[in-house]
């Protein structure tokens, strides 16, 4: 705990000593308990479904999707509802925190917003973008909500225990589903959601629980258990792009927030031995090129040698897109209106399968923001990822280590799918982790005591 004297003009005897607010409720409560179980419904109802695995190649239904794009999903919205209501009791509690005004990020954030909002004056559906912006407000209350009641370590545990409970309910439903099956190369885990996206849940989940066990608290002890556990199911996601992420992420923020000549050591002798098995392996007549090929596959027997090289098909859908920008690039077809009933089947039809949508979240934000929309984003994410490389390597705390590890992920991840700009529980966490570090300060309180 810092304390700071000040001098106290009103009686020259006194001093005030100013002490974070914070300090208050560093540690987990019952009402933290509380807030992991509403968010686990919340988000259940919102975006998991448990016959995720039974589905072909994942994807759900047509008739699910025409609810989901012109009607909406009663769960879905049940799910919006659960988590505007909770963010709106978190703003109304007393809290040890206060937000920062005036701030780089605070105008940045304010500008983006101001743009999506008029992206709706010229989206191409307005009532779609309308339905899509009121759950984007519900979910900015959330994470004000969030971000205002629990200090960033607290939060950190919460996304823990959330993502363990999401694994063993994805464990179980497969289980019962009778569709693990992680011997078979044809099998990726899903549980109650897609593979890509459960291979983010498990990135977090590795993320949060390393955060918890560098500092003392209730889960310290289960943490690197449930780590390890993560990470074992994170490879039989087999999702290429969120290994990747995960290595670069933990990697870099740990190189950062700690002895950096230290993990430079260990980078290097890792390469080294990498280098000399490959030499071995060459020695013993191995052909890297074909083991390099099942390595990237990641033992997947659903993607041929064809569809790695465009990354299962993404480049073909990229290329399309860019059609579609060429049409409104500078303003975009209008915040989530994009992705109508008729582009859906136009862009099936072309590429001959059914995305969910472009797989690129700067692509994405082309099709419905535009030129101006990216630009905007783009100078977003560059204030936050200094800010908080400058906050992890100046504090060394390992909250702020997180934030900037799930924040390198999200950038990772968000190459190869559109999550960043849809409202979901990998981005209401990673918000969660930036607005707790950025955005929200802890109060000072002011106590009078006597000098001597």
């Amino acid at each position: 705990m810092t304390a700071i004297a000040m001098s106290n003009p009103s009686n020259p005897n006194t001093a005030t000593v100013a002490i974070p607010g914070e300090v208050k409720r560093e540690s987990w409560d019952v009402f933290a308990f509380f807030a992991s179980i509403i968010l686990f419904v919340a988000f259940f109802a919102f975006e998991q479904d448990l016959r995720t695995s039974t589905y072909v190649d994942f994807v759900a239904e047509t008739d699910v999707r025409e609810e989901w794009t012109e009607g909406g999903n009663r769960s879905r919205q049940l799910g919006a509802f659960a988590l505007a209501g909770f963010g709106m009791i978190c703003l109304l509690l007393k809290s040890p925190r206060q937000l920062r005004l005036c701030d780089s990020l605070t105008i940045v954030a304010g500008v983006y917003v101001s743009y999506i909002l008029a992206s709706y004056w010229w989206s191409i559906d307005p009532d779609l973008t309308r339905r899509r912006l009121l759950v984007l407000a519900f979910f900015g209350i959330a994470v004000m909500g969030m971000a205002k009641r629990f200090s960033p370590q607290v939060i950190a545990e919460i996304t823990m225990v959330m993502m363990t409970a999401y694994l063993l309910t994805g464990v179980a439903t497969e289980l019962s589903l009778g569709t693990f099956r992680p011997w078979s190369g044809e099998h990726r885990f899903a549980g109650t959601t897609h593979p890509n996206s459960q291979a983010g849940y498990m990135v977090i989940l590795c993320l949060s629980a390393w955060c918890v066990s560098q500092r003392p608290g209730p889960f310290r002890a289960l943490a690197i258990p449930i780590m390890v556990a993560g990470f074992m199911f994170l490879l039989l996601t087999r999702s290429r792009t969120s290994l990747a992420g995960f290595v670069l992420a933990f990697t870099v923020a740990n190189t950062i927030a700690s002895d950096k000549w230290k993990y430079f050591r260990v980078v290097f002798a890792l390469s080294w031995l990498v280098v000399m098995g490959l030499i071995l392996l060459l020695l013993a007549g191995f052909d890297p090129t074909q083991m390099g090929s099942e390595l990237f596959n990641m033992g997947r027997r659903d993607t041929t040698t064809e569809e790695a090289g465009s990354l299962t098909g993404r480049l073909p859908l990229w290329e399309l897109m860019w059609d579609y920008i060429d049409q409104s690039p500078w303003w975009g077809h209008g915040y989530a209106a994009f992705w109508t009933n008729e582009h859906f089947m136009e862009v099936a039809n072309e590429i001959e399968w059914a995305p969910a949508n472009s797989h690129s979240s700067y692509i994405e934000c082309l099709l419905d923001l535009g030129i101006f929309g990216l630009i905007i984003m783009v100078i977003g994410l560059i204030v936050i990822l200094f800010r908080l490389a400058l906050r992890c390597a100046n504090k060394m705390d390992p909250a702020c280590t997180f934030a900037f590890a799930i924040f390198l992920y999200a950038l990772t991840f968000s190459v190869t799918e559109a999550s960043l700009l849809s409202p979901s529980m990998i981005t209401f966490l990673l918000a969660c982790s930036v607005a707790s570090q950025l955005i929200f300060q802890p109060k000072v309180v002011k106590i009078p005591v006597a000098s001597h």
